[in-house]
């Protein structure tokens, strides 16, 4: 990944990353998922007569493992799209699922007419202060240029679409491309089913008023939580 590893900078400055202010709005999926999670493992350790288990270890545990899946997709993807060797997959469960998504995102692109080129290059806006790196390119047929993201989730979330809308005002500010919509590859967390969704330029301006106004609340939010530790 090109991401700088000490996070984004202007004029020598550290500046706020666009997952960092995607990360201010709740999360309801993923608290729904963890109350599924620990309320399946309790029933279970109920049934079998087992203590009730540590819930740390049953949510980070089973998130590493997603995250694992997902990673495992991501770097599959991109290698086949440098025309790199591929990674190896483990033998389990996790390589399956990310091995499946792989083929499926494979079969989808062979078929969409769309030239994918990996971007990943971090950008800054210094007219909004804030980083984020693209994933990736697309040109279509008609040489319509649109946003390419692939996630690793059970569906398509207002917060992807607040990301993108971010990401299309660094490229158009930062590297003169404009971009028309964004392709979403979704990977399934679990099974590695395959899905592609495109996102017109309607919602990614709603996704924009509300990344714009997301930005605004980051410093005055960052500022309140240390003043009232």
């Amino acid at each position: 990944m090109a991401r700088p590893k000490h996070g984004y900078e202007l004029d020598g400055e550290p500046v706020v990353g666009t997952t960092t202010v995607c990360g201010l709005l709740n999360k309801p999926a993923l608290v729904g998922w963890a109350g599924k999670t620990c309320t399946e493992a309790a029933w279970r350790a109920g049934k079998a007569g087992d203590p009730l288990p540590r819930w740390g270890e049953i949510l980070y545990g089973q998130r590493d493992d997603a995250a694992s899946a997902g990673t495992l997709v991501h770097e599959l993807f991109e290698a086949h799209l440098r025309g790199q060797p591929l990674p190896e997959v483990p033998d389990n469960k996790v390589g399956q699922a990310a091995l499946q998504g792989f083929e499926n995102a494979k079969r989808w692109l062979e078929g969409s007419a769309l030239e994918i080129q990996p971007y990943e290059k971090p950008l800054v806006s210094r007219t909004y202060r804030y980083g984020g790196t693209p994933d990736a390119l697309a040109k279509s047929r008609n040489s319509v240029i649109s946003l390419t993201d692939w996630k690793t989730s059970r569906g398509i979330y207002a917060e992807m679409a607040i990301q993108m809308a971010a990401y299309r005002q660094l490229l158009k500010e930062c590297a003169d491309i404009s971009v028309r919509g964004v392709h979403l590859v979704r990977f399934s967390r679990d099974y590695g089913d395959f899905t592609h969704h495109y996102l017109g330029d309607d919602v990614l301006d709603q996704g924009w008023v509300v990344f714009e106004s997301l930005l605004r609340l980051h410093d005055p939010l960052k500022a309140l939580e240390k003043r009232v530790k």
